[in-house]
């Protein structure tokens, strides 16, 4: 659901608001990048792997954080953040996490070459590791998914046994049928534009319940839920 609005976020922060980043942290093989980040990526992309999957050294400094960010609104996935943003002696991009998830402009450079980074693209981050963030940077602007250790203990066999049915990365993937959800998502905002002064998580809501209902299906009750933090 979040991956639904997240390319529209730019007009939410045209208006002083902004969606939180996803940030799943916790225990690794639990299908926190490929699982969650696969579907994710497969609202909006066909061959999405590098455009979407971001290595940790093309976001490690404010420069390449600017030009990430800025290629587009669709939503990124910043892999292995836990190097990056929580450390403290990384202020310098530490800080930039929350002018990327609350403005449009990310930063500006001056002098003969200056030039201005822009924040489009709203992020899913994964941490291997338990988050530490004292400062509550991070915390106060993310919607924090905990991937413990008793999560991946009792969930193994469906973790394999959705990466060996979907193919998560790759191009005849099944998930890829989900863009035909986040398509008809576009059409729905741009077809009354007035929805994007609502609350986001109420319009994702009412979308899909009456996508549901005009498909004849019955919406399960787990799709209604959010996570609390």
């Amino acid at each position: 659901k979040w991956g639904l609005f997240a390319p529209f976020n730019v007009c939410d922060k045209q208006r002083n608001n902004y969606i939180f980043w996803l940030y799943l942290h916790g225990e690794g093989g639990v299908g926190k990048t490929y699982g969650y980040g696969g579907l994710i990526g497969h609202l909006w992309f066909d061959e999405f792997r590098n455009d979407f999957y971001i290595a940790t050294d093309r976001y490690s400094t404010p420069a390449r954080l600017g030009k990430v960010l800025g290629k587009s609104t669709f939503p990124l996935c910043l892999n292995e953040t836990e190097s990056v943003f929580e450390p403290e002696q990384n202020m310098s991009i530490r800080s930039l996490y929350k002018d990327a998830a609350e403005c449009i402009t990310l930063r500006e450079t001056f002098g003969s070459g200056g030039s201005v980074d822009y924040a489009y693209s709203p992020c899913m981050c994964t941490s291997n590791g338990y988050i530490q963030d004292g400062s509550g940077a991070i915390t106060r602007r993310s919607m924090l998914m905990c991937f413990s250790t008793k999560i991946r203990e009792s969930k193994s066999r469906y973790i394999e046994d959705f990466k060996n049915n979907y193919h998560i990365t790759f191009k005849d993937c099944k998930l890829n049928k989900l863009r035909a959800i986040s398509h008809t998502f576009a059409h729905y905002l741009m077809d009354d534009v007035s929805l994007l002064d609502q609350d986001w998580m109420e319009v994702v809501d009412d979308f899909l319940t009456k996508l549901y209902e005009k498909v004849g299906y019955n919406k399960p009750e787990w799709l209604d839920l959010w996570v609390d933090n």
